[in-house]
């Protein structure tokens, strides 16, 4: 009782921190993108180092895409307690190694992608994007090298971890480098042959689950998968969001993402991927990991799709520009929720 008490209060505290860490970047970000550069040239030389220092984290976040990072931080976190509430010895320092090497390898993964859809002609410059080359933020080699550093650091950094639980784990994580990287990558370009969605969901949802509860108490189990299906869902809809904006673009470059087999009906794959989210709580409540209080407020936590969902479902396209990074937000405010409800 003593440990699972000790459990909570270290994920609550958690949870805090990181809440009012993304919520002061998201303020601190949306003030300088509407900050005119010219405004520098106004400043005291204090003001405008520490502008220069902003500007420049700003960039960076954009080029590594921060605001997606809850995608694979909250699936740790929800295979932490899953493991933490387990009979079986949990080393609560192996995650310290793991969460530093995904952040790596999630960012080289977005930089591969933003290098082949750059040079394929799918992000160009005045169109939506991640800005990282078409903002020409980095020269196409520049993102290329940075990736393959991202993508050999991240390894390296979880190399303790892997040593520690052997060949399953060993096997998870070069199944999570190999989708990440040939998502985009050639010969296989996962994303231009319409299996972007599944890939990102297995990466992102049930295998990141399993493999963080593995590396915590070296046990796998069905419910380590079984917590990683609403999550998955919800990144996936993050992916989905942008491949719905960025379909006509697709088309013209020649590749055929999964909403651009569904024609006309794609605006119905992001709530169907929201509804999906939803109904797979119902296992995990029957599973006995979340009780009655949890599954209401793992459900109020879905609210935070209702905007990007309207948005969507109403066709209005010219609200479709961020329509990524708005769900990437309710994904935080949904993976918050979630985790809580397993913590209570």
């Amino acid at each position: 009782m003593d440990r699972n008490r000790s459990v909570r209060d270290f994920f609550y505290a958690f949870l805090i921190q990181l809440c009012d860490l993304c919520a002061f970047a998201r303020v601190g970000f949306s003030v300088f993108e509407h900050m005119d550069p010219n405004i520098a040239s106004g400043m005291d030389r204090p003001k405008r180092l520490w502008h220069s220092r902003l500007s420049a984290l700003r960039r960076w976040s954009l080029i590594l895409r921060i605001y997606a990072f809850p995608v694979v931080i909250a699936p740790t976190l929800a295979g932490a307690v899953v493991a933490g509430a387990g009979a079986h010895p949990t080393r609560w320092g192996l995650i310290l190694w793991i969460w530093p090497a995904l952040l790596c390898l999630h960012a080289g993964v977005n930089l591969i992608n933003d290098y082949y859809d750059f040079i394929k002609g799918v992000d160009r410059a005045g169109a939506p994007s991640t800005w990282a080359l078409t903002e020409q933020m980095l020269t196409p080699r520049q993102a290329l090298r940075l990736a393959y550093v991202l993508l050999a650091v991240g390894p390296m950094i979880a190399l303790p971890a892997l040593l520690a639980r052997g060949p399953a784990l060993w096997l998870m994580g070069l199944a999570g480098l190999a989708g990440g990287y040939w998502y985009t990558a050639p010969p296989l370009g996962l994303k231009y042959r319409g299996c972007g969605e599944v890939t990102v969901f297995l990466l992102t949802g049930p295998l990141l689950t399993a493999a963080t509860v593995l590396t915590l108490n070296g046990m796998l189990s069905g419910q380590a998968w079984l917590i990683g299906v609403p999550m998955g869902c919800l990144s996936t809809a993050i992916l989905y969001g942008n491949n719905l904006r960025d379909r006509g673009r697709d088309r013209a470059a020649g590749f055929r993402t999964l909403a651009h087999h569904l024609g006309r009906r794609a605006h119905w794959g992001y709530p169907l991927l929201v509804l999906a989210a939803g109904l797979s709580l119902l296992p995990i409540r029957w599973a006995g990991l979340v009780d009655n209080r949890g599954l209401m407020l793992a459900v109020l936590g879905l609210s935070g799709f209702f905007i990007p969902l309207y948005t969507v479902l109403h066709h209005e396209a010219h609200n479709w520009h961020n329509i990524d990074q708005r769900t990437a937000r309710s994904y935080l405010l949904f993976s918050a929720c979630f985790i809580t409800a397993l913590l209570i």
